[in-house]
Protein backbone atom coordinates (compact mmCIF):
# COMPACT_ATOMS: atom_id res chain seq x y z
CA UNK A 1 0.00 0.00 0.00
CA UNK A 2 1.64 3.79 -1.08
CA UNK A 3 1.90 6.41 1.66
CA UNK A 4 -0.57 9.36 2.32
CA UNK A 5 1.71 11.34 0.60
CA UNK A 6 1.88 9.10 -3.06
CA UNK A 7 -2.01 8.42 -3.06
CA UNK A 8 -2.50 12.10 -2.61
CA UNK A 9 0.02 12.37 -5.88
CA UNK A 10 -1.58 9.85 -7.62
CA UNK A 11 -5.57 10.41 -7.19
CA UNK A 12 -5.62 13.91 -6.68
CA UNK A 13 -2.11 15.39 -7.96
CA UNK A 14 -1.39 18.22 -5.09
CA UNK A 15 1.48 16.33 -3.35
CA UNK A 16 3.37 20.12 -3.26
CA UNK A 17 -0.24 21.36 -1.86
CA UNK A 18 -0.14 18.07 0.51
CA UNK A 19 3.27 18.49 1.88
CA UNK A 20 3.09 22.13 2.67
CA UNK A 21 -0.46 22.39 4.84
CA UNK A 22 1.24 18.87 6.39
CA UNK A 23 4.32 20.63 7.48
CA UNK A 24 1.58 23.55 9.07
CA UNK A 25 -0.47 21.20 10.67
CA UNK A 26 2.63 19.28 12.26
CA UNK A 27 4.18 22.16 13.63
CA UNK A 28 7.24 22.35 11.33
CA UNK A 29 9.60 25.28 11.95
CA UNK A 30 10.01 26.28 8.16
CA UNK A 31 6.47 26.67 7.19
CA UNK A 32 5.22 27.92 10.83
CA UNK A 33 7.62 30.52 10.28
CA UNK A 34 7.07 31.42 6.54
CA UNK A 35 2.70 31.39 6.91
CA UNK A 36 2.00 32.56 10.34
CA UNK A 37 4.37 35.28 11.30
CA UNK A 38 5.44 38.68 9.84
CA UNK A 39 8.51 40.57 10.10
CA UNK A 40 8.12 43.53 12.05
CA UNK A 41 10.94 46.53 13.12
CA UNK A 42 11.76 46.34 16.58
CA UNK A 43 13.86 49.38 18.06
CA UNK A 44 15.89 48.26 21.08
CA UNK A 45 16.63 51.01 23.90
CA UNK A 46 20.33 51.56 22.43
CA UNK A 47 18.22 52.63 19.48
CA UNK A 48 19.60 49.78 16.93
CA UNK A 49 17.22 48.83 14.70
CA UNK A 50 16.05 45.39 15.10
CA UNK A 51 13.49 42.70 13.56
CA UNK A 52 11.17 40.67 15.12
CA UNK A 53 8.50 38.43 14.56
CA UNK A 54 4.28 39.04 15.29
CA UNK A 55 1.78 36.42 14.56
CA UNK A 56 0.43 36.97 11.48
CA UNK A 57 -1.39 35.25 8.13
CA UNK A 58 -1.53 36.28 5.19
CA UNK A 59 -5.61 36.65 4.04
CA UNK A 60 -4.80 35.18 0.61
CA UNK A 61 -2.93 32.05 2.27
CA UNK A 62 -6.44 32.03 3.89
CA UNK A 63 -7.91 31.75 0.44
CA UNK A 64 -5.33 29.45 -1.17
CA UNK A 65 -5.72 26.96 1.92
CA UNK A 66 -9.07 27.25 1.30
CA UNK A 67 -9.55 26.88 -2.21
CA UNK A 68 -7.10 23.56 -2.06
CA UNK A 69 -9.16 22.04 1.05
CA UNK A 70 -12.76 22.90 -1.25
CA UNK A 71 -11.47 21.94 -4.49
CA UNK A 72 -9.52 18.63 -3.34
CA UNK A 73 -12.93 17.45 -1.52
CA UNK A 74 -14.51 18.21 -4.10
CA UNK A 75 -12.81 15.95 -6.51
CA UNK A 76 -12.37 12.82 -3.88
CA UNK A 77 -16.20 13.22 -3.80
CA UNK A 78 -16.94 13.30 -7.52
CA UNK A 79 -14.12 10.32 -8.21
CA UNK A 80 -16.68 8.07 -4.83
CA UNK A 81 -19.47 8.91 -6.75
CA UNK A 82 -17.97 7.53 -10.03
CA UNK A 83 -16.17 4.49 -8.28
CA UNK A 84 -19.64 3.29 -7.10
CA UNK A 85 -21.87 4.12 -9.78
CA UNK A 86 -23.76 5.97 -7.63
CA UNK A 87 -26.47 8.76 -9.68
CA UNK A 88 -23.67 11.83 -10.65
CA UNK A 89 -26.26 13.64 -11.53
CA UNK A 90 -27.16 14.45 -7.26
CA UNK A 91 -23.45 14.99 -6.69
CA UNK A 92 -23.24 17.45 -10.25
CA UNK A 93 -26.33 19.63 -8.32
CA UNK A 94 -24.57 19.78 -5.00
CA UNK A 95 -21.03 20.54 -5.96
CA UNK A 96 -22.76 22.89 -8.67
CA UNK A 97 -24.71 24.83 -6.04
CA UNK A 98 -21.65 25.46 -3.73
CA UNK A 99 -19.08 26.46 -6.24
CA UNK A 100 -21.99 28.50 -7.99
CA UNK A 101 -22.09 30.42 -4.61
CA UNK A 102 -18.62 30.78 -4.38
CA UNK A 103 -17.96 32.22 -8.09
CA UNK A 104 -15.99 29.11 -9.45
CA UNK A 105 -15.80 28.97 -13.00
CA UNK A 106 -16.69 26.55 -15.34
CA UNK A 107 -12.68 25.22 -15.33
CA UNK A 108 -12.25 24.23 -11.99
CA UNK A 109 -15.49 22.28 -11.73
CA UNK A 110 -13.87 18.72 -12.64
CA UNK A 111 -17.06 16.98 -12.85
CA UNK A 112 -17.88 19.36 -15.79
CA UNK A 113 -14.47 18.19 -17.65
CA UNK A 114 -15.12 14.65 -16.90
CA UNK A 115 -18.78 14.19 -18.52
Amino acid sequence: MPGITELIRITINREENYRLLSAIAHGHHWATHQIGFRIVPIENPKGIAQKGLVKHVEPSFVLYAGNIALTSFAQVLWYIWCLYGWNKQEIESVLDTTFDKLKYTQERRLWHLSN
